[in-house]
């Protein structure tokens, strides 16, 4: 199940309801937040019960400005509600068979003097925050100029502001997938169109670390001049290649490595084959030998956890030989964690003794993410979607590019 986010401006007629019943359909929508209704009272609910679901939170609009509804239904996922303003509804959202997280689906003013009420809500929200946390909607602000293009002059200022507000929520921006910008302004005669990355999904640390697999995934925009915005959750398609094989810092610290290499590094043949054949071997060794450094780590707690119950019952020096053994054996894999993913973060600096390993598990997704291909803009002008289909588009095109080279 994934949320859906989606500033319609006012457009809630049948074009739009029938549009977002396919969105809904299409995409798994489990939760969603319409923002910009422009309708209120009993009109509100009678267009929220024509989409489709059993339960909702409103924002009322304000004559014609503004107005947030959160949609959902109760057999497929559980909402608690917090709190709301004019610029925010705050729940607790738990889908089956996984793990609950805090939403804040946001409609920033678009007065900039009403926004900084909003971002002082946030900065409160997030002060407190330790458990996983996602903000999505429309902020109504950008971060960098790459994120305007045609019109005056971008505001760093304000873009500075905005980018403190995030850096004090302790949130990190979750990309997307699609249109690079979210919003595109009326088309005068003889002036540019104005186009701005306006709508954004921002989560913490530990909603990061919490839906490794999740992705943004900008929608075309229909009906209005925002697209919506999917927060896919988990991962669709299963990662069935083969990944391609590295070299990991990890396996040095072993004290065994060195006679490992010296048995099993082949002088007697080239070195392309000396490199696979190590290679092979490296892999067994780490399946059947090294082992995964999570499972020995929590394996280890788990002793540890044991041996300081039964200390506390009666003392035995062979328990206190034995904890200070398996500490000495934890420092060791918290080491060969720590070198995992500082290699895998592409970091190029590292305090000693600080095992920050959330930190380097963070850089690591965000890179994954942003290197991830997802979608491809092909030439007829539409976009192509769907691992297979990017598998073999890319395969023809290498055999495509292998034949004119012939």
């Amino acid at each position: 199940m994934n949320v859906f986010i989606w500033n319609c401006r006012g457009a809630v007629k049948r074009q739009f309801r029938s549009t977002f019943n396919r969105f809904k359909i299409k995409y798994k929508v489990g939760v969603a937040a319409i923002l910009e209704p422009r309708v209120s009272g009993e009109k509100a609910i009678r267009v929220i019960n024509k989409l489709g679901f059993s339960n909702h939170i409103v924002v009322d609009a304000h004559g014609f400005s503004g107005g947030i509804w959160l949609l959902w239904n109760s057999n497929e996922v559980k909402v608690s509600f917090i709190s709301k303003q004019d610029q925010f509804i705050h729940c607790w959202i738990e889908f089956a068979e996984m793990k609950g997280f805090y939403w804040t689906a946001v409609y920033a003013s678009p007065h900039e003097g009403k926004r900084k009420s909003l971002w002082e809500d946030l900065r409160l929200i997030g002060r407190t925050m330790d458990d996983p946390w996602l903000v999505s909607g429309d902020f109504n602000e950008i971060v960098c100029a790459e994120e305007k293009r045609g019109g005056g002059p971008v505001d760093y200022n304000r873009c500075n502001q905005f980018s403190n507000v995030l850096s004090a929520c302790g949130v990190l921006d979750l990309g997307g997938g699609g249109n690079r910008f979210t919003w595109r302004g009326p088309k005068f005669l003889h002036l540019n169109r104005i186009f701005k990355r306006l709508d954004r999904a921002v989560a913490n640390e530990c909603w990061r670390t919490s839906f490794e697999d999740a992705d943004v995934l900008t929608l075309p925009g229909l009906f209005s001049d925002h697209c919506p915005i999917l927060v896919r959750l988990v991962k669709e398609d299963s990662d069935w290649r083969e990944r391609p094989f590295s070299f990991l810092l990890s396996w040095q610290c072993d004290p065994r490595f060195n006679n490992f290499f010296k048995a099993n590094w082949k002088k007697d043949t080239s070195m392309c084959d000396s490199l696979k054949s190590f290679a092979h071997a490296l892999k067994d060794r780490n399946k059947n030998v090294f082992g995964f450094i999570q499972h020995k780590k929590n394996r280890i707690i788990a002793r540890l956890d044991g041996i300081q119950k039964l200390s506390s019952c009666n003392n035995s020096r062979q328990l206190e030989k034995l904890e200070a053994n398996l500490k000495k054996e934890l420092s060791g894999i918290l080491d060969q964690e720590e070198h995992l993913w500082f290699q895998k973060s592409r970091r190029d600096w590292i305090r000693d003794g600080d095992r920050n390993t959330r930190f380097y598990h963070t850089s690591t997704l965000i890179r994954r993410k942003r290197n991830k291909v997802i979608k491809l803009h092909l030439a007829a002008g539409h976009w192509l979607i769907g691992e297979e289909a990017l598998i073999a588009m890319a395969r023809n095109f290498i055999l495509i590019s292998s034949k004119k080279k012939l």
